[in-house]
């Protein structure tokens, strides 16, 4: 597997829009049916706190909602493929968002494992946020 994805901007774009649709269905039928809106909402804050740093003679590639979603999807893609949990006592250091999606995995990994099956988590592993964001 190479380190950064071959596909075009636009097609990872749509491999990414496509892997959250199938997540966010699943996270609307489990629990109370919101897990996905507080996941995507936590993407959505942590990218904004990290957007305020650019500088404005950088121009975004991708809007700050799809960014979120980028890491929405990638950190699900990584904890299905087996990437380490977040130690507690790393709290401090590590988003919030990464917890809850390693609780959502650990949750729902049947569920996601079912509506992802037509997507290719490898590809979705090998994308580059500095790539994407150009």
């Amino acid at each position: 597997m190479k380190n950064t994805s071959e596909l075009s901007k636009t097609k990872q774009i749509k491999l990414i829009n496509d892997a959250w649709r199938r997540m966010s269905n699943v996270f609307s039928t489990v629990g109370c049916g919101i897990y996905g809106k507080i996941y995507l909402d936590l993407n959505l804050q942590e990218e904004r706190k990290h957007d305020r740093f650019r500088p404005a003679t950088i121009k975004r590639g991708i809007s700050v909602n799809q960014a979120a979603r980028f890491f929405a999807v990638k950190r699900i893609a990584e904890y299905m493929n087996g990437r380490k949990k977040p130690d507690v006592g790393e709290f401090i250091f590590v988003l919030t968002s990464a917890y809850y999606a390693f609780s959502l995995v650990k949750q729902y990994k049947k569920e996601l494992k079912k509506a992802l099956k037509k997507i290719d988590l490898d590809e979705i592993l090998k994308m580059d946020y500095c790539k994407l964001v150009e």
